[in-house]
């Protein structure tokens, strides 16, 4: 069996919001897998790409979700919400493309609300695999 230990970038919220602050203290609990999302940077100057650009060549795990960069939504990759969204997917494909990496599972995290409608919550999932795979299709990767 093969088993790793990593940890999620979750930690780093609004405490080392840059990866030079934060990367030390990974290497000091002796980890070297981190689990990137790239919503978790919050407020107008906050830049989730900056992430991937620094450490694209060993991020194994990339969690995917809409957000306007206010908060952490979960929200799915929808015309209504990529309008006002801060994630475009065919820049993440192209910055990790430059950045080197070579293996990255890319992890649709879309959490939608328990009372929402199930036909909805279908849809946005579907929307969100369609939207992926067209910047994977578009750049030969698919």
């Amino acid at each position: 069996m093969r088993a790793r230990l990593g940890i999620n970038n979750c930690f780093a919220v609004r405490r080392w919001p840059e990866p030079a602050d934060w990367a030390p203290i990974v290497a000091d609990l002796g980890l070297d897998t981190v689990e990137l999302s790239l919503d978790l940077l919050t407020g107008p100057d906050a830049d989730p790409y900056a992430w991937l650009k620094h450490f694209g060549p060993r991020v194994p795990e990339v969690q995917l979700q809409q957000t306007d960069g206010l908060g952490d939504r979960h929200w799915p990759f929808t015309e209504e919400h990529n309008a006002g969204g801060r994630v475009d997917p065919g820049l993440v494909l192209d910055i990790l493309a430059d950045a080197g990496a070579q293996d990255v599972l890319l992890i649709l995290e879309v959490i939608p609300a328990f009372e929402a409608d199930d036909r909805q919550v279908v849809d946005g999932l579907r929307s969100s695999v369609q939207v992926w795979a067209r910047a994977l299709s578009d750049r030969g990767l698919r």
